[in-house]
Order: C-alpha cells, then structure tokens, then sequence
C-alpha cells in the first residue's frame, strides 16, 4: 500500500483511491525482517542484521504464513508459480483483484484451465485507472479469457489498487505484485500467501458487492 496524497484519495485528478493493507503480529514479523534487511543490504551494502531486529514473540501462529518474494536479481519466479499453484488446486471459486493486467502466457493458461474444470473465476480489474492505457492492452486478453468462462468485471467507482487472490474461501495472497509481466520478471515484490478462512470471509464481505456494482464484460 502506498503512502502519498493520492492514495488517500486527496488528488483532485486521480479521486477516489481504494487499496488493502494487512497487519501482521507475532513470531511472522521476524521472517518480515529479514527480508527488509536483505533489501537494507542490497541497497546500502550494509549489513546490518544482528539479534536486536528480530524481537517479535514466537507465539503460536494463528495462521500459516508463507512470505512470496520475487524480483529480477532470480530467475525462479515465485509470484508467479504460487498464482498457478492456486488456480490449480482450487476446486471451487478463485477471486483475483488486480488494478494492472497484463498477464503472461502461463496466467492465461492458468485462468484457462481453472475455468474449463468447473471452477468459478472471477477476475476484477480498475477500469478507472492511473495507468489508463494499460485498461486498454488488459482488455486485449478478454476475450480468450471468456472463452473459457472466466468472468471479467471492471470497477469504476475509484481506482481499486489491491492486490488479491482468494482461493476456495480459505487460501489469500496479498500484497504489491500485480497480474502484469513487469510485476513477474521485472519488479521487486512481496506477497503473502496464508491458509485462513476467517480472513478470506472477511473480505468476501467487503468485495461480493463490489461485484455487483462493477460492470460485466460481455
């Protein structure tokens, strides 16, 4: 989630700004850590890791956590295995929220083949946008999406800049990486993917009626 004027919806030319933040706590906070002092290190050459960072409680976890990272400097792409691995398994319903789509091959195939097993994906995208012409190359891939059955929404109401794949009502992946190519081989990211239906239930609340005020692509 950003921090500026505009993401607080303050900009007269951008409006209305809607994102997604997480909290996390507990004993995840240190896997947390080490990774904002790889970054530190591989910004700075400075190393600064020592005991004194890693204070958070090693509790009892409430959900299981796993921390997806992904960026140029490695060629393993675990943004975009862990998208496959999702609309592999699902077996019900996978929900994608992405305000820049620009998919790969293998996001196509994945939407594809989730679709023609009888899995209900819907894919929601911002048409009102800060990027607008990335809309127009997005809407390019609609058509051999819906083909398939993929249902496609644009929401217009503000600019939606989550990021966000619910998966069965129970699996969530959360963070800065979007649906685009330059999100998979090109851009630092950070993901979260945890097992947690309370979580998922909690913002199906929250985006069942953006659906509905979204406009179906036909």
């Amino acid at each position: 989630m950003n921090v500026g004027r505009e993401y607080m919806g303050r900009d007269p030319e951008v409006g209305d700004w809607h994102d997604l933040q997480v909290r996390l706590t507990g004993s995840a906070l240190n896997g947390l850590q080490e990774i904002f002092l790889n970054d530190w290190f591989f910004a700075t050459q400075r190393k600064v890791a020592t005991d004194a960072y890693f204070r958070a409680a090693r509790d009892s976890t409430h959900a299981p956590v796993l921390f997806v990272e992904s960026g140029p400097d490695s060629d393993r792409k675990p943004f975009l295995k862990s998208v496959l691995l999702l609309c592999g398994f699902a077996r019900e319903s996978i929900d994608l929220f992405t305000p820049y789509f620009v998919p790969t091959a293998e996001l196509v195939a994945a939407f594809q083949i989730a679709a023609a097993r009888g899995v209900r994906v819907r894919l929601m995208v911002s048409e009102k946008n800060d990027h607008q012409f990335l809309v127009k190359i997005g809407r390019s891939y609609y058509e051999t999406l819906m083909a398939f059955g993929v249902e496609i929404y644009e929401y217009a109401e503000a600019v939606h800049h989550a990021k966000v794949i619910i998966a069965d009502g129970r699996w969530l992946m959360v963070g800065s990486a979007n649906l685009d190519a330059r999100s998979i081989d090109l851009n630092f990211e950070l993901n979260i993917l945890l097992r947690s239906p309370e979580t998922c239930a909690k913002l199906t609340e929250t985006y069942n009626p953006m659906f509905e005020t979204s406009q179906r692509v036909d």
